[in-house]
């Protein structure tokens, strides 16, 4: 790696750097990932690298053994200025590590005896799809469906909020009827939270056969398709003059009375 990229007008800089835009990125098949916490995760989860970028002035030794352990072939190795890496990174001078990864591509439904699904439905923000995933990871859910999604899988807050379990989590983007056809097919049972008269607290439920969980976005809660076509709706009661939690508050709540009723 004698040669360093240093100019911010270099091609091979700009391509990658265009990752930051969401719908540059939405529309590539590449996407970027920094820290090597979150790489080794992309790499144990079978991505597959395009590009490992270095900055030999922020490199840890960690980082360093790291880079030869791997012994990455030398056409996937690209030495960055401090100027154009910090233009790659949001966490500045934390990692000198930022790879390029192949998306994959996830089309298949997962089905098993005794299924646990999440469908997040319209889900905004990247930083709490990314703690959605960690909690799924927690809690042991077979596969994370998103359903009318404005939150990108890939997102680098999505990635560092999730500690890596964006790549370890299915996770599937699908339309919300096609969805739907498949988990009556599968005899899932659909509880939907949303707050309606008729809704009954969450742990009133039984969760122990197949069970998928619908929770809404920030702002607008569930659509009116779900709110349609879940067999229950389920609520989180709660005191003062609150009456909703922050999704991914809300979700993990959730998520971890199925995972204790699963365990009792």
């Amino acid at each position: 790696m004698k040669k360093i990229i240093s100019s911010l007008q270099n091609k091979i800089f700009k391509d990658i750097l265009s990752l930051q835009d969401n719908r540059k990125r939405k529309n590539s098949e590449e996407f970027g990932v920094e820290g090597l916490r979150e790489i080794r995760l992309a790499l144990q989860n079978n991505f597959t690298p395009s590009l490992v970028c270095i900055c030999e002035a922020y490199l840890t030794e960690e980082e360093n053994e790291f880079i030869k352990e791997q012994a990455f072939q030398k056409n996937l190795l690209l030495d960055f200025s401090e100027a154009c890496f910090n233009k790659l990174i949001v966490r500045k001078k934390s990692s000198g590590l930022y790879f390029v990864f192949n998306k994959r591509k996830n089309n298949k439904f997962i089905s098993s005896k005794n299924s646990f699904y999440l469908i997040l439905d319209g889900i905004e923000k990247p930083a709490n799809l990314g703690a959605i995933l960690r909690t799924s990871e927690a809690c042991g859910v077979t596969q994370v469906f998103l359903t009318n999604s404005k939150a990108d899988l890939y997102n680098p807050n999505t990635i560092r909020n999730s500690l890596g379990a964006a790549f370890s989590v299915p996770t599937l983007e699908i339309d919300a009827e096609v969805l739907h056809k498949k988990l009556l097919e599968e005899d899932v049972e659909i509880y939907a939270s949303f707050i309606e008269k008729k809704s009954r607290p969450y742990t009133s439920q039984n969760y122990t056969k197949k069970t998928a969980l619908v929770l809404g976005s920030e702002a607008q809660g569930i659509s009116s398709f779900w709110q349609k076509n879940s067999h229950s709706k389920i609520i989180i009661p709660m005191e003062g003059s609150v009456d909703s939690l922050n999704v991914s508050v809300a979700t993990a709540i959730l998520l971890f009375e199925v995972k204790r009723q699963r365990a009792s």
